[in-house]
């Protein structure tokens, strides 16, 4: 199979690695394609990748809704895939503007979907999401939720579930008192945030739970977003500054060193009426570091952690609290956590688990 994978999560050179892990199996002739630049990010290219990395300039780059590439239909043209898979949502324009190429061409495609809240799409997107439901030949749901809502809209389309992955090779347990003591966490224990800054992950719950804790405690906050001003006003106001360490934005190859500083993760995200957590990548990534994690019971967090984590109520800053404190008190529990996160990781995300349910999805695609 010739398959062409669009995507700008490739940005990100950590996650290239699940392609390379892709183009080596010897079904899969593997090309693919991600934009220069988008919200202020750069692709850099790959000096060793197993797969033909295409690198081109993105239309509103500064847009989540609008982008596309304007030289897409040249490069289909240029490699001749049988299989295109746009990762993006239907109702996003660079799915629609590639879904109307291809299906003029008759070449086979297929989306990726993380929406796990029922929507009615203003023009135009309703529109676009429309045809490519229409045209698209199946889709990949990053959750059962998701599976569920698109199942509701394409009866007949194949949609299979396919979580993101994690290389357990590069994200794993590993001592890191340098950075640690560099970071100035010290001996102390260290809860951890990694992820976007932003109202709806619920930092504010996170800040509020550890403001009467009487344990000694760092915070290692690992991330940007619009929300961070705020956050840090809080802890000021709350006398925690000292408490905390804002690492702000890291590389993604350097992602499991800051992992491996932490004591636990949290991820106390809010649901909204637009927005629930559609995955918790953070929590997989944590997990196969054997890291404990804690995590609301917003969208898929109590799905992607079933018993290898603790859960609290939305919102809860008390019953964080006590999460917190029992993992700070309870050698034992957090060596059981530990040891669950990894295997659970092991059995449901790991890179080469998600890879051959891809190819094998494809190839479903393809026998159609």
């Amino acid at each position: 199979m010739k398959i062409l994978i669009v995507s700008k999560a490739l940005l990100i050179s950590a996650y290239r690695e699940r392609l390379n892990e892709l183009a080596t199996l010897d079904n899969v002739q593997l090309s693919a394609l991600s934009p220069k630049r988008f919200k202020g990010e750069t692709t850099r290219s790959q000096k060793h990748g197993k797969f033909a990395h295409h690198i081109h300039n993105l239309f509103f780059p500064n847009s989540y809704h609008l982008n596309f590439y304007p030289s897409f239909r040249r490069l289909v043209a240029e490699v001749k895939p049988d299989l295109v898979h746009i990762d993006d949502e239907p109702f996003n324009f660079v799915t629609y503007h590639a879904s109307r190429i291809l299906s003029s061409l008759r070449i086979k495609h297929v989306f990726t979907t993380l929406q796990n809240i029922k929507k009615s799409y203003p023009p135009p997107f309703n529109s676009f999401e429309h045809f490519v439901l229409k045209h698209s030949d199946g889709a990949i749901a990053l959750s059962d939720c998701a599976r569920d809502l698109l199942i509701d809209k394409v009866i007949k389309k194949l949609v299979e579930v396919i979580p993101y992955g994690v290389d357990v090779n590069v994200f794993c347990r590993k001592a890191n008192t340098r950075l640690k003591n560099s970071l100035g966490l010290g001996e102390h224990f260290v809860v951890g945030y990694a992820g976007r800054l932003a109202k709806e992950k619920g930092m504010d719950t996170l800040v509020e739970s550890l403001s009467a804790l009487r344990e000694k405690f760092r915070v290692l906050v690992v991330g940007e977003g619009p929300y961070k001003r705020h956050i840090m006003k809080e802890v000021r106001k709350r006398g925690m500054e000292k408490k905390f360490v804002f690492a702000g934005h890291v590389n993604s190859l350097e992602i499991p060193q800051y992992l491996n500083c932490m004591d636990c993760l949290i991820m106390p995200s809010l649901t909204t009426s637009r927005w629930r957590e559609q995955f918790g990548r953070a929590l997989i990534e944590a997990m196969a570091c054997e890291i404990p994690v804690v995590g609301s019971g917003s969208g898929e967090i109590p799905n992607v952690l079933s018993d290898a984590g603790l859960i609290f109520n939305e919102g809860a800053a008390l019953a964080l609290r006590d999460c917190i404190v029992k993992l700070i008190k309870n050698t034992e529990l957090r060596t059981q956590l530990a040891q669950k996160g990894r295997m659970r990781v092991m059995n449901c995300y790991a890179s080469g688990l998600v890879v051959r349910s891809t190819s094998d999805f494809y190839a479903r695609i393809m026998n159609r």
